[in-house]
């Protein structure tokens, strides 16, 4: 609903801080008006006074005794009001561009806060985009007909991408004979695990400690052909990027002595 616009236009009964911009807008249009009406007046006045000059009337005649000061109150008032509603007018307009600068300084406030957040927006997918994922088919694949086991612990460290990639690995292996516990995550290198017990040699050479996802399986018993822990880390090198290496070691500190299959970025 638009704003009531009083008469004469001009006159803001709220004063201008509290006007509509509607209100504003008619008011500096009626100052510019009315402007023009007193320098309508403002000539008047001057051409009234010019005729008497010209004409001389007589002193006891009324345009005689009374046209000058007559002439001279319209110049008066001409002038008065083309400055006055010239004041009017400006402070209207200055008003009404104020509110123009606040709103687009606000625009350009909310637009940068746009623009920033797009970039963390784009920083945040291109981190996205540069996670691992595993080539379900042909981890899947790898594993089709082979021997399973039992997995003791899948656990995962802290990083960007090595929760998800943990929670991928499960998955897959969950629609397999092998089976897995939930991903658990470790908030430290491994906090059980005596690196000096790290025999790296049984079943590959020796690799870093689990500074991605970690998988533990029981090495014993021991089945009659070679060990299926083989059999997971061939199908993680053929589901993974290129980027990646897998490292498999033994834990001689626990008992039943357990495989650890690391899996790593290159270093």
């Amino acid at each position: 609903m638009s704003a009531e616009i009083s008469f004469p236009a001009w006159r803001l009964k709220n004063g201008i801080k509290n006007a509509t911009d509607e209100q504003l807008e008619h008011a500096a249009e009626s100052c510019e008006w009315w402007s023009w009406g007193c320098a309508a007046i403002l000539l008047v006045g001057l051409f009234a006074e010019g005729i008497l000059a010209w004409n001389e009337p007589p002193h006891e005649a009324f345009w005689g005794r009374w046209g000058t000061f007559i002439g001279s109150c319209l110049v008066f008032v001409g002038v008065a009001g083309e400055v006055g509603f010239g004041i009017m007018g400006t402070r209207r307009h200055d008003e009404l561009m104020r509110r123009t600068q606040a709103r687009l300084a606000e625009a350009m406030d909310r637009a940068s806060q746009a623009t920033v957040r797009s970039l963390e927006l784009q920083v945040e997918l291109e981190r996205v985009r540069s996670w691992r994922t595993l080539d379900g088919p042909q981890f899947l694949q790898a594993l089709q007909g082979k021997p399973s086991w039992r997995i003791a612990e899948l656990l995962h460290a802290e990083g960007t991408d090595t929760g998800p990639l943990a929670g991928q690995i499960w998955s897959l292996l969950s629609q397999t004979d092998w089976k897995c516990p939930r991903p658990k995550e470790i908030h430290e290198e491994n906090p059980t695990f005596d690196r000096a017990d790290w025999d790296g040699t049984l079943l590959g050479t020796w690799g870093a400690i689990a500074q991605g996802i970690t998988i533990v399986v029981n090495a014993f018993p021991p089945p009659d052909e070679p060990h299926p822990a083989w059999t997971l880390v061939n199908a993680l090198e053929a589901g993974l990027p290129g980027d990646n290496y897998v490292t498999v070691g033994v834990d001689r500190s626990v008992a039943d002595e357990e495989i650890r299959i690391v899996v790593s970025h290159r270093m």
